[in-house]
């Protein structure tokens, strides 16, 4: 008998990465149950910065595998005149594409390793995907906020995976580091607000990925129980953009 797995999907709007994954999962048949939630038209209406919130999501159901798309995108432009706006969005992006994500993955993890009255123990263990961005890697003159934001995730995915990595339940975590993608809501709000006459990426070629893409890559990741020896790592997907 299959052992029952439930998928846990946060950030589902239309269009957007997190959407297609639910596509793609779907299609492929293999849990028992899949939920999305999130902020804005995501299913289950969850703000994931309140703690509180967190935690009633969590006593839904054991999620054994959560696929994190969650994050925003504003501009920080350094001519910013009025300080206390500039700090504003530095914490706000540090709180949204970081704290709220990685004390989301804290309590989930903690979850499989601490309660013995868990009904099953899933044999090829529990994974955690999220959602970074090569801007971790890649300065953005625009985009002071954002950048340091998803630094400051990608190095929790990793020092978090270390300290898990030999726990009872295998807990896989495993972050992707994806450049452009075509035709999401984020992208779509920050080609609006660059303008036509601006470079939306570097991407040599024009190589980005679309949603549908990177949701099908993360689906696969699940299934084929690649995330176990990814364990810790950070991937860039991003066409060779520097």
């Amino acid at each position: 008998m299959t052992e029952p797995r439930s998928l846990l999907i946060l950030g589902a709007r239309n269009d957007s990465i997190g959407a297609h994954v639910e596509r793609a999962a779907i299609a492929e048949g293999r849990w028992s149950t899949i939920t999305t939630a999130g902020p804005v038209d995501c299913g289950i209406d969850v703000d994931l910065t309140v703690q509180a919130e967190r935690t009633r999501l969590l006593e839904r159901r054991p999620f054994t595998d959560v696929v994190c798309t969650v994050g925003i995108n504003n501009e920080t432009p350094m001519t910013e005149r009025h300080p206390i706006v500039f700090e504003g969005q530095l914490r706000l992006h540090m709180l949204v594409n970081a704290v709220a994500p990685l004390s989301f993955l804290h309590e989930w993890a903690n979850r499989w390793n601490f309660d013995t009255d868990m009904k099953f123990w899933p044999t090829g263990g529990v994974n955690f995907l999220a959602i970074s961005s090569n801007s971790a890697h890649i300065a953005r003159s625009q985009s002071t906020a954002y950048c340091a934001s998803k630094a400051a995730l990608s190095m929790g995915l990793r020092t978090m995976a270390r300290a898990s990595a030999d726990w009872p339940v295998p807990v896989n975590i495993v972050g992707y580091e994806f450049g452009w993608i075509n035709g999401t809501p984020m992208s779509n709000a920050v080609e609006r607000r660059l303008g036509h006459d601006v470079a939306l990426h570097r991407i040599p070629g024009g190589r980005a990925l679309t949603a549908e893409h990177a949701a099908k890559l993360l689906v696969a990741e699940l299934i084929d129980g690649r995330a176990y020896y990814k364990n810790g790592c950070t991937i860039r997907i991003d066409g060779g953009e520097q």
